[in-house]
């Protein structure tokens, strides 16, 4: 037996520590985070944090740690203790104790009173590191491969922060399986015991297992306390599903799934919802909703899509955070496509129906359904400057009140690029030909309707740099662009307006649209001719900074009188921009205003404005008038510490409209739970009136990334 005082030994193999570094390796993912495996033959799982054998020096100290200790007793049957100040030291792990025996020969060891830390670092380089978990127990041993802990507690909050902690008298960590099992495990919030576990098991690999993720807990004014818990199931190596159980208070019992399925030629995510009875609902029947999303392909050129949505009633959206959560649209879309893409080509086939989501939307308000729709583009280069490009598009629309019918539309057209010097010369040349059919519905007539014409544009634009300069380095550049439209002067007011929308001006940009309307329902709309001019003033020293000031022209002249879309349009657009834009380091502000240059009134105006208060602190507010419709909003948003902020959100509407909403958000977001609570209120242009409140905590814990 030898004694050696204040010892150090190094390189001292990791491989012994493996299973604990599996336990909390960054690369290792929860069962509600992990990625499908899109091959299953090839689907290995991979313990990342085990040592790898090699006999470079590089490799070895890799693998290796440093074990530091007042006192080594090194005894003749291959054991060593070590006593005093233990501290095994390693760019991921670092362990403390009093006690240590360790056995490197049957890779063994047992430590007593055990402090340990885990960080996410590279092994080579841990001048930058992150704390994962922290970890106490009474003892630890190791055997076979087997890690157990004795009366430990686990958190993954930072330094002097217990606020979330599980806890077990028994823990084991097995690395020949993948898997770690804890007996009687408590988790505490703030020292309040919240969950109980006779039995907890979980992966500490790639592996996944099937077994309970951790719960949600929710509290709204209208629905009452929610405690979502969920239950994982894995499937297979490339499929998986989650079943969960929503109480909901006030509503009764809601069940929630999530499938998904990742083939070599496929992905699909199925997700569903079901509640049988809703006791805070005065419709009847269930309520559901299913959102199906699938994706087939060949890996060449060959795919094809399908997207469904669908909820049992008009008010599902504004009682339930489903799982069409981050949605914002007025009505649900159920579309299928097939396509097929070369270099220069794109064939697509499909279906569009659209149905109502929102008691403020009726059907008639719905876009047309398009059962079916084809469209073939063609492009390819005739040299570098030019390309020729024709699309061919057929839709069958079907409305309930609108008229329904086919539209046939060809639009072939070839653009040149010049670039001379500073100046940049774009040409475009091409024709339009619409068919239309109208079949007879609700009182219309069955007509028939077909139109072509030729277009000419010209865009050109040409920078002066250097015009001026400032004594910072600073410079101004000149910008001048035109666009012109020429279409011959038609009566296109019989053709139907399946899908047509107007776009509105809210970007200098929009000056120079090819066609205000979006479906293409007419040919060339009509002509129109926009001028404009940029002025901006660049900081190389600065290049987040910036300065621009724009001029715009838009007209349209000869407009036909007979159109009411023509007419429309040049009194809604045309008129005089003004814009301006600034961007600074704490602050930033745009705006643009359109004139109509024959009633001189504003026609639209809107502008933006940001401001710094403080690092932590930022104000945001919004302006925006259209026809005589106009708003104002503001928001607050303020980090109070590394943890807490608080967002305070108003907009009211500035006519004789009595829409307003009105939002505090106060938001807690730390690494191991998070909460937040909101009050909105709420008035639309009809004046009536919702005010609610939404609490929502979940807990962090112990997901390794």
């Amino acid at each position: 037996m030898r004694i050696l005082n204040r010892c150090t030994l190094r390189r001292i193999s990791i491989i012994l520590f493996a299973p604990l570094l599996l336990m909390f390796n960054p690369n290792t993912v929860s069962a509600q985070q992990t990625s499908l495996c899109a091959d299953p033959d090839e689907f290995t799982p991979e313990l990342t944090g085990s040592a790898q054998s090699d006999p470079s020096a590089e490799g070895q100290n890799r693998a290796s740690g440093e074990l530091t200790a007042d006192e080594f007793i090194v005894l003749d049957n291959g054991f060593f203790q070590a006593t005093g100040d233990v501290r095994l030291e390693h760019p991921r792990l670092l362990m403390q104790t009093e006690s240590m025996t360790f056995d490197q020969e049957v890779e063994s060891f047992q430590i007593e009173a055990m402090n340990l830390k885990v960080f996410n670092a590279d092994d080579e380089d841990s001048s930058e590191r992150e704390l994962l978990v922290r970890a106490i127990a009474d003892s630890l041993t190791l055997d076979s491969g087997v890690l157990q802990f004795e009366n430990a507690r686990f958190t993954n909050c930072p330094e002097g922060n217990y606020d979330v902690v599980l806890s077990s008298p028994d823990i084991q960590l097995d690395s020949n399986t993948g898997f770690a099992r804890a007996r009687k495990a408590t988790l505490k919030f703030k020292n309040v015991p919240i969950m109980y576990f006779p039995v907890l098991i979980f992966p500490i690999s790639d592996v996944r297992k099937s077994g309970y993720l951790m719960p949600k807990l929710g509290f709204n004014r209208d629905s009452g306390l929610s405690v979502h818990v969920p239950y994982y199931f894995n499937l297979a190596p490339n499929a998986d599903a989650t079943l969960s159980t929503n109480v909901i208070s006030k509503r009764g019992v809601q069940l929630q799934t999530e499938f998904r399925y990742a083939g070599r030629h496929s992905d699909t995510v199925v997700e569903a919802e079901f509640l049988s009875k809703d006791r805070a609902w005065s419709g009847e029947g269930s309520r559901e909703a299913v959102n199906v999303e699938s994706v087939w392909h060949n890996k060449k050129r060959f795919y094809s899509s399908l997207d469904a949505e669908w909820v049992s009633d008009n008010d599902y959206f504004s009682d339930f955070d489903s799982v069409f959560e981050d949605r914002k649209s007025i009505y649900l879309n159920q579309s299928a496509q097939l396509s097929l893409v070369g270099t220069d080509y794109k064939a697509s086939f499909g279906a569009d129906r659209f149905s109502v989501s929102s008691s403020t939307v009726t059907k008639d308000q719905l876009p047309p359904n398009q059962l079916p729709w084809m469209t073939v583009e063609r492009d390819f280069r005739l040299t570098d400057q030019t390309r020729w490009k024709t699309i061919v598009s057929s839709h069958e629309f079907r409305h309930t009140s609108d008229p329904s019918g086919r539209r046939v539309r060809v639009d072939s057209y070839v653009e040149h690029e010049q670039q001379l010097d500073f100046l940049l010369i774009k040409h475009k040349l091409g024709g339009e030909f619409i068919n239309s059919r109208v079949r007879p519905q609700n009182g219309h007539r069955a007509q028939k309707a077909s139109i072509s014409g030729a277009h000419y544009s010209l865009d050109a634009s040409f920078a002066l740099d250097q015009t001026a300069s400032s004594k910072n380095g600073g410079r101004w550049t000149l910008e001048p662009r035109v666009k012109l439209n020429f279409a011959k002067d038609k009566d296109q007011s019989n053709i139907p307006k399946f899908n047509t929308t107007l776009t509105n001006i809210y970007k200098y940009s929009h000056l120079y649209r090819d066609t205000f309307y979006a479906g293409g329902d007419r040919v060339a709309d009509t002509k129109q001719a926009s001028l404009g001019l940029s002025a901006s003033y660049v900081d190389p020293a600065n290049p987040n900074q910036l300065s621009r000031i724009n001029f715009g022209r838009v007209l349209f002249p000869n407009a036909d009188e007979k159109d009411a879309d023509t007419l429309m349009l040049k009194e809604k657009y045309s008129g005089y921009f003004v814009g301006t834009e600034f961007v600074r380091t704490d602050w930033e502000f745009d705006a643009g205003v359109l004139f109509n240059g024959d009633a001189d009134k504003i026609q639209q105006a809107t502008s933006s404005w940001t401001f710094q208060l403080t690092p932590k602190t930022k104000i945001r507010s919004f302006y925006q008038y259209f026809l005589d419709d106009e708003q104002v909003s503001g928001i607050l948003e303020s980090n109070l510490n590394p943890y807490w902020s608080l967002k305070l959100r108003h907009a009211t509407a500035l006519d004789d409209s009595p829409l307003q909403e009105s939002e505090i958000l106060f938001q807690h977001r730390s690494c191991c739970w998070g909460a937040s609570i909101s009050l909105e209120r709420s008035v639309d242009k009809n004046g009536i009136g919702d005010n609610s409140i939404n609490l929502i905590f979940d807990l962090q814990a112990f997901k390794a990334n």
